[in-house]
């Protein structure tokens, strides 16, 4: 065992293209030498890199011990131990996405990965299902590419909610993905209204306010009389925005878009 007075980042380093890396330097196995001995000794230690850092398997790490690393009696090494390593990198997260919808009957193809992709990299998927009523997968076990990534298919078998949930073997890691399944006459965003009637006379600077009954839904106006699903000039209405009529006569052409589900009809509002 090691005196872990001696343990540290002073004697202890880890370099990257000749370049020291600012890890810190963790005890896994750290005792007292005796029952009566306020002294402990470590024979395990595990450099810790930066959150920061994303090392990829092409690269190679160097460590360096120091001859100043001393055993628990206090006697130095008789050399320093230099040597070189190849990265393998750790799998961080599981990327998905987290809320899915799709329509009873029909299917949708997703893509789940590892990051970082270089550490998923010809690892296994597992994938289970809550309920399979609700919803199918074209696969339970998959095989990350060499991006670290791979698409599977869900069937909406009924109209519910369930949960699938995503494993990576040998990884400590589950991520979870909500999957709504509706008829597919709901998967159209409802289309915005306004908070004064269209048509209407207004006072100059009257505020007019844009909502969707989907819930969440993304809404985009232009005031030019262009289309929003394709103009340059759509505007993204945020959620505590507000349109101010400050001309004699203003066009308000609207679209909403709902998570996973087709953009709404076009809305126009007129005001003079």
């Amino acid at each position: 065992g090691r005196d872990p007075s001696t343990l540290t980042t002073d004697n202890i380093k880890v370099t990257l293209h000749d370049e020291s890396i600012n890890g810190t330097i963790e005890l896994l196995n750290e005792e007292a030498i005796g029952e009566n001995n306020d002294k402990t000794y470590a024979s395990k230690v595990r450099f810790n890199m930066p959150e920061d850092l994303q090392l990829t398997s092409t690269e190679e790490i160097h460590l360096t011990v120091s001859s100043n690393v001393k055993s628990y009696a206090g006697v130095p090494m008789a050399e320093n131990y230099d040597q070189s390593y190849e990265v393998t990198p750790k799998v961080k997260d599981i990327t998905i996405e987290s809320d899915v919808n799709i329509g009873y009957g029909q299917e949708r193809t997703l893509t789940v990965g590892a990051y970082p992709g270089d550490a998923g990299k010809g690892k296994k998927l597992l994938i289970n299902v809550l309920s399979a009523a609700i919803a199918e997968v074209n696969a339970t076990e998959l095989t990350l590419n060499e991006n670290g990534e791979t698409e599977f298919t869900v069937t909406g078998e009924m109209p519910g909610s369930t949960v699938i949930t995503f494993d990576i073997e040998g990884v400590d890691l589950t991520k979870h993905m909500k999957v709504t399944v509706k008829e597919p006459e709901l998967l159209k965003t409802v289309a915005p209204r306004a908070s004064r009637v269209t048509n209407s006379q207004v006072y100059r600077n009257t505020k007019v306010l844009l909502t969707s009954d989907t819930e969440n839904a993304v809404i985009s106006y232009t005031l030019d009389g262009s289309d929003p699903t394709t103009s340059e000039t759509a505007i993204t209405y945020g959620e505590n925005d507000v349109i101010g009529i400050d001309k004699d006569a203003v066009t308000i052409k609207a679209v909403a878009q709902g998570l996973d589900m087709a953009v709404s009809d076009v809305a126009q509002f007129d005001y003079t």
